[in-house]
């Protein structure tokens, strides 16, 4: 799993070991060296992210907030330039700052149950499968938001995890729909209860907020007994058989994909 700002802790604490220049520790003459900076710079997008997403939820984030241009700094070798010595460039201060941002960051990064990953792959086949005779225009937002949701997950060991929560979310609002319009489906009414069960961590607020309104204890027995349900659903349909994986409606012009059922 990828806490976003330990990945960039460590990248930075890296540059900063050799006694060089910052464009030579950061090997910038080669393919490798511009591929990590690059990342390094995703990773402070992230972080910058998570901090409006902690103070959101009403975090006192402040001394993130603070330090950040000072990450920023780090990352861009600014105002030192590539040929000034690493060691002055990466910032002692700034550096625990963002070590201590690592516990924060830590609550708002998903982290799947041992098999959560898999039965979330097996639950997208199942979601497809199921809308095959759906709507076109239905089908086709179906089919890019699981699809937007594999390609986070082909790159997970890579990106910062966090990312899929919004997509999940959408994911979410679609089977909420589901389960409304087909009351008398088992399958919508499980995954509508049981959608945080792919997690341990770091989707329960964006993905059941509904159930925040209960007392916590509460919520979390809800979560639990609903992910249960759901797993076991998605287990007993995937041995039954080999599920077909639903493609798009060429007949459908593309559209707006942030753009949901009405």
């Amino acid at each position: 799993m990828t806490n976003p700002a330990k990945a960039l802790y460590d990248i930075l604490a890296a540059w900063k070991k050799a006694s060089t220049s910052n464009g030579e520790v950061r090997r910038l003459g080669s393919q490798d060296g511009w591929e990590q900076q690059f990342r390094a710079i995703e990773l402070l997008k992230d972080i910058n992210q998570l901090i409006t997403i902690a103070e959101n939820e009403g975090e006192d984030v402040s001394a993130a907030r603070e330090a950040f241009p000072g990450w920023r700094n780090m990352v861009f070798a600014y105002h030192d330039g590539w040929s000034a010595s690493s060691v002055n460039t990466i910032n002692d201060a700034d550096m625990r700052l963002l070590s201590m941002f690592q516990g924060t960051v830590s609550k708002y990064v998903p982290e799947f149950t041992d098999d959560g990953k898999q039965y979330l792959e097996d639950f997208l086949d199942i979601v497809l499968s199921k809308l095959e005779d759906a709507e076109p225009y239905f089908k086709n937002y179906a089919y890019r938001l699981v699809n937007h949701i594999r390609g986070v997950l082909e790159e997970w060991e890579y990106c910062a995890e966090f990312r899929i929560s919004g997509a999940m979310q959408d994911l979410k609002n679609l089977i909420d729909y589901l389960a409304e319009q087909q009351p008398e489906d088992t399958f919508w009414q499980k995954a509508k209860n049981g959608f945080g069960g792919f997690f341990k961590t770091g989707l329960i607020t964006a993905a059941t907020a509904a159930l925040l309104t209960t007392p916590a204890t509460e919520g979390s027995k809800a979560i639990m007994s609903g992910g249960k349900e759901l797993i076991s659903e998605i287990r007993a349909q995937t041995e039954q058989k080999q599920l077909p994986v639903a493609e798009p409606d060429a007949s459908v012009e593309s559209t707006d994909e942030t753009s949901g059922p009405q």
